[in-house]
């Protein structure tokens, strides 16, 4: 019997959720359309991305950027999309005016997918020129893991491996510090 009460309360839950997808897209472009308010627009996005429908999301974004084109969240996931779309000129020019207007944004991801773009790209110099100042302010580990396969390109072997001992150094070091001291016994 319970078992029976779960697949009910799993089978309505489910259409009710599937349900409330569409209802909040509704509402979410009725609301963008009388509004015209850019946190109404990136929501708007936000929804067509979670649904799969990127081309409207993008067309979201677009319109929440032509009110305000310094707003990071629209740029951020006009980038995103992009890149996804393997659109990546557009999504480096999107990411350097971000990084331009808040280097920090995400905790540097925005920079580290600058830096993994231009490297896709082959521009080793400017990913890492990127990678350098990026490297200084954060610690990512697929920064140094970039970094040294930049250097490995460039058939820069000894600086390849002084990147990743430097990593594995700072890996263990950190892994020392968070380890529980433990007591000596006399």
């Amino acid at each position: 019997m319970l078992l029976l009460l779960v697949a009910v309360f799993l089978r309505l839950n489910k259409s009710r959720n599937q349900n409330t997808q569409p209802n909040e897209l509704k509402q979410a472009i009725s609301k963008a359309q009388v509004t015209r308010r850019v946190d109404h627009y990136v929501r708007l996005g936000h929804l067509y991305r979670a649904s799969g429908d990127l081309g409207h999301a993008l067309a979201a974004y677009h319109q929440a950027l032509r009110k305000d084109p310094d707003n990071l969240e629209a740029l951020w996931q006009t980038a995103v999309i992009e890149h996804n779309l393997n659109n990546l000129y557009q999504a480096a020019k999107l990411l350097h005016y971000l990084i331009n207007i808040e280097p920090g944004f995400h905790e540097g991801k925005a920079s580290l997918v600058l830096a993994q773009i231009l490297f896709s790209q082959g521009d080793f110099y400017a990913a890492n020129h990127h990678l350098a100042k990026h490297l200084r302010r954060w610690s990512h580990p697929e920064a140094y893991q970039l970094s040294a396969q930049i250097k490995s390109k460039q058939k820069e072997f000894a600086e390849t491996y002084k990147i990743l001992h430097s990593k594995i150094s700072i890996k263990q070091e950190s892994s020392l510090l968070l380890s529980p001291q433990i007591p000596t016994i006399h």
